[in-house]
Order: structure tokens, then sequence, then C-alpha cells
């Protein structure tokens, strides 16, 4: 019979630490009321009394409970580990109102299916079937203790969060299905009859476990999506991977700084004195690839969590602290399911679509962070840190050091910054330890590096083992700990076409010296490269990723490559760049910033930046801007986009990858008009056939155009920026198109103009998302339209939206979000169906919270107080009544005879029932006599002689 019980108990037990199945082996019965009186006494002296008395029902009931159950156990170890989590629970609660009030309400709802036990003892030491049920008491009992000790023995940061609470307590729902095991049968004569009916209740119970587990899954994936879709944060396990496979043919490199005595320090659990650690180095040291080796290292720990983060520059997805306390945010969540109803709540209470607010950001990292470091270590670490603006980089800093700084368990948090010796870096982290990446620390690496190459050089050109030597030493001198310099001389001599260019390239003279000459080697590689179809491509690549508006998307990069403006077609077949051309190495992502050259510059500091950025005189960006607002504007006049092509001719035109590139170019068609005007000269805007952009403005406008637009409508801020224009062929045309699609899109969140591109891109989503439904697409098929337009077909249709290009997996992700857009005033309620289905407004959601879920409290102040109705005093001898009983005590002396009130006057003999009588009378009978006397009545008062 002990069975059940202690493998219910042995399951609880693996929830539990060490330090908490100690504290609660030895509680008692008696000390949990001990912890009520006390936790009663102290909210009597801050006047916050909460009706205590709803737990003691619960007591009452477990205590006949234990009472039976000790007879076929024999003892009572089991139940202290009820009594021991509820003491628990009980004390933390107690702290915050609104959770102490929930629980008291769970024991509540608890005691009412649990009925008085001891009554009905006969009947359970009859039948072990019986006993049965008290196991299956027990084992829910359990389980609700252990739905609580999930909030309030992580952190009392969380403990305090209605939501919370409310969310872990949901499993009364299921404990209410329990109350009719023991009322099934109370009669001893009819127990043999009970036996089956109960084991059919064991098996409902099993039955009813399971659905409700099947709910509350369901019901976690559903916020666990919405939560996701409200971050919208940035993955960094493909940055993570891409720095791993850096590493993969020199798997011993960067392992010299896991023997650091601070990273040994930083990494030790021993050890409390190192929360906070700052990795500095020069530009193209290795950092990342060193920061990747670190937290390889961490993430072997699986006894704490790693939180990471890969910072890039000029990319608005990691180069913010928006951005990054997203990312976080995220990951904190995939690694901690305790945090689900605590985030939900505040998503859905945030009423936007997104998380955009810094002061909330900064508080929810707050309560996260210092609800997991309670429980297990947590490593948080950042890359290149310097590739964001100071400003960023300075919230960011002040954020998570103030957060590490003040957590309430010290070494519980650990802090990485990797990034370069910048001043305001270096400011903010004046009291961190940190570690300086000399020349030397990286040169083993770099030499085993170089070596690796020098033998494939060696191998492809055939030269001799001096030569190779003299590569690896120029190489590994001259690098000067900086890898990324080894790395494009290496890769600038292995791409050389002929043994004899190798060698021009290895002279004194030649051999670049410092990272601008190494990075300027590859770039006119690029544009000498001899096989002109790579050399074009390549320039073309160059110039699209100086000039997107957006990091492209891979297949939109395949797209752009395919576009063939003399016969207005898409082609892929013989335009693919799965193999990047010339020196650029091939795609590791879906982005273009997969690319080293991307406008995340691979390193940072002024002379990178001048070396790789804008103003490198090889991309001219001004020549580059306006072939792809050429590009766009061209595309967008294919046939395709005719809005009078039929439904069957369009998906023949999906079908062949059309519209692979048009979420880019119906978008930023305009920011690329916009970021040519100051370079724009008047002949660049003439209609003719020498002129692309001209006559390319003018038939978009011809087509596209809102030909109702005046030039009054042009705001002067636009006519300004293009005074030196005045007297362009097509000046008009564009101001127009500028003008009027800018005014639309600040009023539209939904692409409306042009109208017929509008019309186009709905008519193409609506096909796609019926493919993605469909069960006869083959997968030869899904993998030709994945290679067109990715893998998430179905998007969001606001223009501003970062789910407009990157999608949804499927439609019901789709309309979720799309509820956070439209109706994203969401009710807290959580039985409330509300709470999927907001309300456009603030002021409806607030109606509908005062009429379905309406705060007692608030209305206290409001109701009228309620006249109570009169006594009524009843005469028991005539039946007469007053609203006073001193009124029927002067009239029961009436009926007895009694005038207690005699007048005090000599020789008056009169009495009276009320004083009020007898001074009545003195005054009006005997104030005549006594003045007429001269005598005074003895109720009277002198009267002053007027002179």
């Amino acid at each position: 019979m002990a069975d059940s019980f202690q493998i219910a108990l042995a399951s609880f037990k693996k929830r539990l630490t060490q330090e908490e199945q100690l504290r609660f082996q030895t509680t008692t019965l008696d000390e949990v009321k001990t912890a009520i009186l006390r936790i009663q006494d102290d909210q009597s002296r801050r006047k916050s009394m909460m009706n205590l008395s709803r737990v003691k029902a619960f007591i009452e009931a477990f205590e006949q409970y234990s009472n039976v159950v000790e007879v076929f156990l024999n003892t009572s170890s089991v139940l202290c580990f009820i009594w021991g989590p509820m003491k628990f629970c009980l004390q933390v609660a107690s702290s915050w109102a609104e959770s102490f009030d929930t629980l008291l309400d769970a024991y509540q709802q608890l005691a009412e299916n649990i009925p008085l036990l001891e009554q009905y003892g006969d009947l359970f030491k009859g039948n072990s079937y019986m006993v049965n049920v008290l196991a299956l008491f027990y084992e829910d009992m359990l389980d609700f203790h252990r739905a609580a000790l999930r909030v309030f023995s992580k952190s009392n940061g969380l403990a305090r969060h209605k939501a919370l609470v409310e969310s872990q307590v949901t499993i009364l729902q299921f404990e209410k299905q329990q109350k009719d095991y023991t009322k099934a049968e109370t009669s001893i004569s009819m127990i043999q009859e009970s036996i089956l009916r109960i084991q059919e209740y064991q098996r409902e119970h099993l039955n009813h476990k399971k659905q409700f587990e099947a709910i509350e899954k369901e019901d976690t994936k559903r916020q666990r999506l919405a939560l996701l879709d409200w971050l919208a944060s940035t993955d960094p396990i493909p940055d993570h991977e891409f720095a791993v496979s850096m590493r993969a043919d020199y798997p011993s490199s960067g392992n010299w700084i896991l023997q650091e005595n601070k990273i040994k320090a930083w990494l030790d659990p021993q050890q409390l004195t190192v929360p906070l650690l700052w990795i500095n180095g020069i530009p193209g040291a290795g950092k990342t690839i060193l920061t990747s080796v670190i937290i390889g290292e961490c993430m072997k720990n699986s006894s704490s969590s790693t939180i990471f983060f890969y910072c890039k520059y000029d990319d608005k997805q990691r180069d913010n602290f928006l951005a990054v306390a997203r990312a976080m945010l995220s990951q904190l969540l995939k690694q901690n399911e305790i945090l689900l109803p605590y985030l939900y709540s505040e998503c859905i209470n945030s009423h936007s679509v997104s998380l955009v607010s810094h002061e909330m950001c900064t508080k929810l990292l707050e309560v996260c962070f210092e609800t997991v470091s309670k429980s297990e270590r947590t490593y948080l670490i950042i890359d290149g840190l310097d590739e964001c603006e100071p400003l960023q980089r300075r919230i960011l800093l002040s954020t998570l050091v103030s957060i590490v700084q003040k957590t309430l368990y010290p070494g519980m948090l650990r802090l990485l910054i990797v990034s370069q010796n910048e001043p305001d870096i270096k400011r903010q982290l004046r009291q961190c330890s940190d570690l300086r990446l000399s020349s030397s620390c990286n040169r083993s690496d770099i030499e085993v590096y170089s070596r690796v190459w020098a033998e494939k050089i060696q191998q492809k050109f055939v030269v001799s083992d001096d030569t190779k030597t003299h590569i690896i030493k120029a190489v590994s001198e001259g690098a000067d700990g900086m890898f990324l310099y080894a790395k494009l001389i290496l890769t600038n001599l292995y791409g050389q076409t002929f043994r004899e260019k190798l060698y021009e390239e290895l002279r004194p003279g030649t051999f670049p010296v410092g990272f601008e000459q190494a990075y300027s080697r590859i770039v006119c590689r690029v544009y000498q490269n001899p096989n002109e179809s790579e050399r074009a491509t390549a320039e073309r690549l160059l110039g699209w990723i100086s000039c997107a508006k957006r990091p492209m998307r891979w297949h939109e990069i395949q797209a752009a490559v395919s576009i063939n403006m003399d016969d207005e077609d898409v082609k892929f077949e013989g335009a693919s760049i799965d193999q990047t051309p010339g020196p650029l190495p091939p795609a590791t992502s879906s982005y273009s910033e997969s690319l080293w050259v991307s406008r995340g510059s691979p390193s940072r500091g002024p002379s990178a930046t001048r070396a790789q950025h804008r103003e490198i005189s090889h991309v001219r960006i001004n020549f580059e801007e306006q072939k792809l607002a050429v590009m766009c504007l061209r595309y967008l006049l294919f046939q395709c986009f005719d809005p009078t092509t039929p439904d069957n001719q369009i998906h023949h035109y999906v079908n062949e990858g059309y519209y692979a590139f048009q979420e880019y170019a119906i978008v930023y068609w305009v920011d690329h008009l916009e970021s040519l005007i100051e370079q724009l000269s008047p002949s660049d805007l003439e209609n003719s056939e020498q002129c692309d952009l001209g006559s390319a403005i003018a038939e978009f406008y011809e087509i596209f155009g809102v030909q109702s637009t005046k030039r009054s409508d042009v705001p002067s801020f636009l006519e300004d920026r293009c005074t030196h224009l005045v007297g362009s062929d097509q000046l008009d045309s564009l101001l127009f198109l500028l003008s009027h699609t800018r005014k639309v899109r600040a009023a539209q969140d939904e692409l409306t103009e042009p109208k017929e591109l509008k019309t186009i891109l709905e008519k193409v989503r609506s096909y796609l998302t019926k493919l993605s439904k469909s069960k006869n697409l083959t997968i030869v098929e899904k993998q030709k339209l994945n290679t067109y337009y990715g893998a998430k077909w179905i998007k969001c249709p606001r223009h501003a939206c970062f789910y407009f290009h990157e999608g949804f997996p499927d439609e019901s992700s789709r309309d979720k979000h799309l509820l956070r857009h439209e109706k994203p005033f969401l009710c807290t309620d959580l039985s409330c169906l509300r709470k999927h289905w907001g309300y456009s407004t603030e002021k409806e959601l607030k109606r509908h919270m005062l009429l379905e879920h309406p705060d007692p409290a608030a209305f206290g102040g409001k109701f009228p107080k309620v006249k109570k109705e009169p006594v009524r005093h009843q005469c028991d001898i005539c039946g007469s009544s007053y609203t006073r009983s001193s009124s029927l005590k002067i009239h029961q002396r009436r009926h007895d005879g009694i005038k207690p009130f005699k007048c005090e006057f000599p020789g008056c003999t009169a009495a009276f029932l009320r004083k009020y009588d007898r001074d009545r009378h003195a005054r009006s009978t005997h104030s005549e006599m006594g003045n007429a006397s001269g005598s005074q009545s003895p109720q009277s008062t002198p009267v002053p002689s007027l002179p």
C-alpha cells in the first residue's frame, strides 16, 4: 500500500533541491499553524488582514486525511512534504497581497474538494482499492505544491506577480475532478459493489490528468509563440555556429584563452570575486572566435545557463540596446519555462505589437535575471559591443552592470564583455576585471593558420618549401596579432591565377603592410579578375551589399542576379551564385550579412572603417545606388506586375520565381531614389534611352503615379533638396512619386500605393499561402519554391513590420501576429477569451474590464450606505411600539402607575412620568407664585435688574 505513496513522493523529491528536502522533511502541522498565526499577527500590526481563515478548512480536512493515512503507513514522514511546502509558500507569498490572496483562494478551493475522512475510517481499513484513492489525493496535493514551489522557491521577484501565481494554481481545475472519489460510496455495506466503480474512477483520473496536461501544453505553446512574436529577436545561434565553423580546420585554435587566469576565475563556480570581466584588443585580433570558444566552454556545463549575443555594426537587428535585450529575453525564455507566465502577462499588458520600450526591457531583464540566478548560475556574454553606437552601448552597459552588481546571489550571474579598447567602454568598466589581448597572445594560432594555408598554396602553385616557409614567416610577423590581416593576405595569395602573380604579390615592395593595404588588395583583385563574368558578378554583389537598405536575404540576391532587364524576365537557370565568385566566401546563412564584405564590417575601428566602408574608392556608392534604384523601378515594370494579368498567368510567374525580389523592390524603390537626390545632376533625369534613371522614373510615374498630384502637394523640404535639379525633364515626376508615396505610407500601415502593386502583392501572397497548405505540392516543387522565396511564404501585410519580409511558418502564426497589430489591447484575465482576441483601443479594453472583470476594491467608496431598518421596541401589554428603548420605558411607567419625577416646590404634590414634564410644570405653574411672594423657584434663574 505504501508503494503508491513512495512513488509519488520520489517523483516530487526529484524537483527539490537538497536544501529544500532537508527543510521540508521535518516540518509538522503544528509548525504550519504557528507560521499562520505569525503571519496573521504581522498583518494585524500592519492593518492588512487578508482573511486567513480561508486556509483553515484545508488544514482541518488534511489533518483528518493525515490521521487516516498514518494508520496504513504507520508513519508521518510522507505528510511532512505537504506541510513543509505549504508553510514555505505561505511565508513567501505573505509579502505580496495579490499573490497571497490567490494562494489562499487556492487552498480554499482545495478544501472544498477534500471530504472529512475520519468518518470513513472503517471503509478505508477494509479495502485496498480505497487506499489507492488516498494515494491519488496525495499525488495531487504534491502536484499542487510542486506548481506553487515553481513560483515561490525561485525568486521573490516573480512571486509578487499575480499572473504568474495564477498560472501555477490553475491545476485546481484538475483537482476539482477528485471530489467524487471518496463520495462515490460512503456506506460500508456497499463497498464490494463500489470496487469496480472506484477502478473506473482511477482510469478517469488518469485520463483527465492526461487531458489537462495536453491543454496546459497547448496553452504554453500558444503563449510562447505569442511572446517570441512580441520579442521579434534575432537568433544568435547562426552567428555562433559561423564563428565555430571558422575553427573547423583548426580545432585547437583559441583554446589558449581558457587557460588565462582571469578566464578560469570567471568560469570557476567557486570563485565569487570576478562576476564582471572585459576582454579587449585591437581590430581583427580574432575576438569573436575567442568569444565562441568561451561560449562553447560555458555551454558544456549542464548545471548552468548561457546567454550570449554577437553585435554587428550598422545592423538594426544587432547594434542597439533593444535588439540585444530582446535576444537575451528570448534565450532566457527558452531556457527557463518558469518565466513564461510573467513575460506573457507583461506582453499582453504592453498593448504593443513588439517590445519597444527601453524602460520595460530593463525591468524585464532585472526580474528575469534575478529569477534564474537564484536556482542556477548564468553566464552572460556580449561580443563586439563596440559595433554599437556610443549611446546604445552606454545604455546596454549601465543596465547589465547594474543588474550584476545588485543581484542578491553573488557569483550566480556573470557578465563577459568583448570589444575594442574604446574610451567610453573603458570608463564604464573601470571597476571590472579586464583581459587585454596583446599581439603575442594569438601568435601561435596565426602561425598554425598560416601553415595550413601555405600548404594549400604550395599544392596549388607547386612552389618550394622555402617559399612556403617565407609565406608563413611573412604573414605571422606582419599580422602583429591581427588575425584578420593573416586571413586577408592568405586568401588573396591563394586566389591568384598564376604562379608569376603569386611571386609578384610576395615581393617586398608589393607585399601588403598593415590591414588597410591587405583589404585594398582583396578589393583590387575583385576588380582585376580576368574572368569578366565573375568580376561583374562580384562587383554587383559588393555594390548591392554596400547600398542595400536592409540586409538582403540570399534568395533575394539570387533573384537580383537573375533579373534580365532587356527581356523583362527572371531567369534563375544559369544565373545561380551558390558558389560566390572570386574572393568572396560562399554564403553560410540566408542573409547577405554572411559575406565578410557586408555592411556590418568584419572589424572595427577607424582604420577598418576607412578601408572597408563607404569611402572605398572601388565601390562607387552613388553609381551603385543609382543602379539599384533603376533595377527596382524597371523590375516593377515587368509584365508580371501588370494588374490586368490573369490569375493563372500570375500563378505561372510565381512558380518560375518572378516575384522573388518583389518584397525588397516594392518597399525600397523610394528609399533608393531619396538617397540619390543630392548626387543627381539635371542630365540624370533626362527622359532618353541614354539615361536609365530618367527614363525609368518617367515610365514608372506613367504607370503607377497619381496623376492628380500637384506641385503644391510637394512638401517644401523636399523641394529645397531638389533646387539643383530645377529644369530637369523628370523633376516633377520624381517629386510627385516621392511626396505621394511618403505621405501615404506615413498614414497607412499597409502598402496601399501604388494600388496596382498592392493588388499583385496580395495575389502572389494568397497563392503562396494556398501552396503552403497544398498536399499536391511535391518535395521537388517545394524545394524549388524555397529557392525562390525562402522557407517562410506567409508574411505580414504591414510594410514597416519586420515580418513583412521575414514571414511565418504557417497562417496561424501570422494571424496571431496580426491581432497584435489590429487589436493590441488584450484582456489580462487568464480565463477570458479576450486574452486571445483583444480590442482596438485602450478605452474599449477598460470598458470590458469594468463590465466583465470588476475589481471589488475599486467600488468600495462608490456604493451608498445601506440605511438600517428602524428597530421597533414593542410594549408587552398594549402592543404599542417605539423606535427607542427609552420611550418604551416611559410608556411602561404609565401602565405601572409609576411617576418618579415629583415637583420640588414646597407644598406641591404633583408627580410626572418624565423629568421634562416636571420641569415644564415648575416653569409654568410656580414661576408666577414665586415672583409674587418674592421667592424664587428652584428651577428659575435670577434676572439682573436694569439700571
